[in-house]
């Protein structure tokens, strides 16, 4: 009687070399970096997005003759959009200067209309406590606009732009 059975062959492993096994190892590390630098550009992209909503604010005070609130919020986007873009201390620094005079000259006009529409003034005045509340509560307690999961700060930070941009258009409009 013939056995009709194939001997079974042995499939050998190849194994690794310590070399072989560094470059996987490196090419493990650069898809890494590169994952986490996409996923900070799409990051740094929405902050940047959401910057350009001030561009509506700079049509709005156009139309509405008042050309040096205009002029703030054409320095406020360039500044923001720069540091979204590059953020490092000179661009904070910049960036925290267009803020200043954006916030300053809102105040100031606000006050000159002398409180007029009771509405639009307590509108503005709660979305004032709530931009200071996301970002300067904030940073404090390490929640909304500096939440450790870089995201989820980012996203705060975009609805900071919307936030203050409407109560700025509620200021022209008043």
């Amino acid at each position: 009687m013939m056995n009709n059975k194939k001997p079974k062959r042995k499939i050998k492993k190849k194994k690794k070399n310590k070399k072989e096994v560094k470059e996987v190892n490196e090419v493990n590390e650069v898809n890494e970096v590169n994952e986490v630098k996409h996923t900070e550009t799409i990051i740094n992209d929405i902050l940047i997005s959401s910057s350009l909503i001030f561009i509506t604010n700079i049509i709005n005070a156009f139309i509405h003759k008042n050309y040096i609130y205009s002029s703030l919020f054409v320095l406020l986007t360039i500044t923001s959009v720069i540091y979204h873009s590059k953020p490092n201390i000179y661009t904070n620094i910049l960036d925290k200067i267009g803020i200043f005079l954006i916030v300053t000259y809102g105040i100031h006009i606000l006050h000159d209309k002398n409180y007029t529409n009771k509405i639009f003034t307590a509108i503005i005045c709660i979305l004032f406590v709530l931009t200071n509340f996301f970002y300067i509560y904030g940073y404090f307690t390490k929640q909304f606009c500096f939440n450790h999961q870089l995201c989820i700060g980012n996203k705060y930070h975009s609805l900071l732009h919307c936030i203050s941009s409407l109560a700025h258009h509620l200021i022209i409009i008043m």
